[in-house]
């Protein structure tokens, strides 16, 4: 037995090791848990918190949507009415003036009568007499002119104008809307250039030749006496370009975004003796529209200095590439 370490002095080491250790790692586990569960509680505090911020932020951006989407459907209420009271306006226009047109034409007919009535005894009249009456008849011819433009873009405007489209052959009518316009100025040269084999194009014939006739009157009044006056056609695929150039001063670039405007005139080169409301070149935009081609200005046409010129094109729809021309044909 000598040289043996009684088993009661192991157990007694145990006893002494466990009971002083072991509470002291279980105070040490139990504190990292305890601190655990004080960082998910706050971690749960926090992300709670954050909810509630974010739903705050969603109530408040819900609220302001809300109010912004009743604000916009009483804008859209609004805007509305606005269009409807403006489509109203519109029409009471073109209704008066229609009116004050169809008012204005019985009485420029009598006037035409009774000047077309004179003509053949005008001889016999005083200078000064047949001078006031080759006025009055001008004159006449001008307002009756005048009148028709003026119905005819309100009925534009409306959507209520009528195209007799077909098939139109350009030469001809390019030439008969020049010599409508230079006829009595022998000094203004015409130069047409429309190539052999062109084909017709799809317009109403009457109003197309009205937009020639209106761009080379244009050009006549801001080109000088004596300039000539250049029409030409072109075709570049199914579409029909026509130009009229001048040799005037040109259009400035700041003019020719509104230079299609309702009443609006260049100061530019305009002639003394010329007279106008400004409507040609409207009615001229208005009219290729509703053709369903497109009209616009360029310059300079020429390199002159002095009288750069300028070049009015509008574009129109070879007749035979018109969708749905062979059953109007039949």
């Amino acid at each position: 037995m000598k040289g043996k370490v009684p088993s009661h002095v192991f157990f007694t080491g145990e006893v002494l090791f466990f009971g002083i250790a072991g509470p002291s790692a279980v105070a040490v586990v139990l504190a990292y848990i305890r601190r655990l569960l004080r960082v998910q509680w706050e971690a749960r505090l926090r992300v709670e918190q954050v909810n509630r911020d974010l739903e705050a932020i969603v109530a408040e951006r819900t609220g302001h949507l809300e109010e912004a989407k009743r604000d916009l459907e009483g804008k859209n209420e609004a805007l509305g009415q606005a269009n409807a009271e403006l489509r109203q306006l519109d029409e009471m226009k073109s209704d008066f003036v229609g009116l004050v047109s169809h008012a204005l034409r019985a009485p420029l007919t009598n006037l035409s009568g009774a000047l077309e009535l004179i003509a053949p005894d005008l001889g016999a009249l005083p200078e000064p007499v047949q001078r006031t009456l080759h006025v009055l008849a001008q004159e006449s011819a001008r307002l009756h002119t005048l009148v028709k433009t003026i119905l005819d873009i309100s009925h534009l405007e409306a959507g209520r104008l009528n195209l007799n489209s077909g098939p139109v052959a350009l030469e001809p009518l390019l030439a008969r809307a020049a010599d409508a316009v230079l006829s009595g100025r022998p000094d203004r040269p015409l130069f047409l250039e429309v190539p052999r084999g062109m084909p017709p194009v799809w317009a109403d014939e009457v109003y197309l030749e009205e937009v020639v006739s209106n761009l080379v009157s244009n050009a006549v009044k801001y080109s000088p006496d004596g300039s000539p006056i250049h029409i030409a056609a072109d075709l570049k695929g199914n579409t029909v370009a026509v130009t009229v150039t001048d040799h005037g001063p040109g259009v400035p670039p700041g003019e020719r975004a509104r230079i299609f405007e309702a009443f609006h005139r260049t100061p530019v080169g305009e002639r003394a003796d010329t007279s106008g409301l400004g409507l040609g070149l409207y009615f001229a935009l208005k009219l290729i529209e509703a053709h369903g081609g497109r009209i616009w200005v360029e310059g300079p046409a020429w390199p002159d200095p002095a009288q750069p010129g300028a070049r009015f094109t509008f574009t129109l729809p070879v007749a035979g590439a018109v969708p749905g021309e062979e059953e109007c044909e039949q």
